[in-house]
């Protein structure tokens, strides 16, 4: 009996292992932009902000999530924002 209510409380602090997201991006190539410019394949955010990048199996073990999004593949540059400048009639501009 002792062996059981030991081995249930292992399991039940594990299962309270995982924090809450709102949405979990994953099967991405997500550029970090850190000093190595390492990419990762998944991320975790939470009102606007980014909790976790990592591995897909890392972030879905930690993290659940009410949306979970489906990258397929394609790239993510999360924190970039569009200046939503013209490039090239903005570069003739400046001859």
């Amino acid at each position: 009996m002792r062996q059981f209510l030991i081995c249930i409380l292992v399991i039940s602090l594990f299962a309270c292992n995982t924090q809450e997201a709102d949405t979990i991006f994953y099967h991405a190539k997500i550029y970090t932009v850190d000093t190595a410019f390492t990419t990762v394949e998944a991320m975790a955010v939470k009102d606007g902000k980014i909790l976790a990048m990592g591995t897909e199996k890392e972030i879905r073990e930690k993290y659940k999530a009410k949306a979970t999004i489906d990258l397929g593949g394609k790239p993510m540059f999360p924190g970039l924002i569009d200046a939503h400048a013209h490039f090239v009639g903005y570069g003739q501009s400046l001859f």
